[in-house]
């Protein structure tokens, strides 16, 4: 299962909000420029750079929910082992995790 462009549409809907609520409260009236040039490209490459920080810090999110997932089912195999080793054929509750899960994901 493929994860990688996984949250794109989720960050494409976020930017949609984002972008009307910020004209719902006026700050969309100047998008083609203020006429002032130097501002513009100001504000173009301020905007710019958030949005590449904003897309590293999606992607450092990523990997660190990776990175859970691994020592997850890292500690979920060990556990297994240790049971099949002790003659025990009762599969290990799963890990409990006390973090409520995010909003708009699926739980099994």
């Amino acid at each position: 299962m493929c994860c990688g462009h996984k949250g794109r549409g989720m960050r494409h809907r976020m930017r949609a909000r984002m972008e009307e609520k910020m004209r719902a409260r006026g700050f969309g009236h100047h998008r083609h420029g203020t006429g002032n040039t130097a501002f513009d490209e100001y504000r173009a490459e301020v905007l710019a750079k958030l949005e590449e920080e904003r897309e590293a810090f999606d992607e450092y999110l990523h990997d660190l929910r990776k990175a859970k997932d691994r020592a997850e089912f890292e500690e979920f195999l060990a556990a297994r082992k240790a049971a099949a080793e002790r003659g025990d054929d009762d599969m290990p509750a799963p890990p409990q995790d006390d973090t409520p899960p995010a909003s708009g994901s699926a739980t099994l």
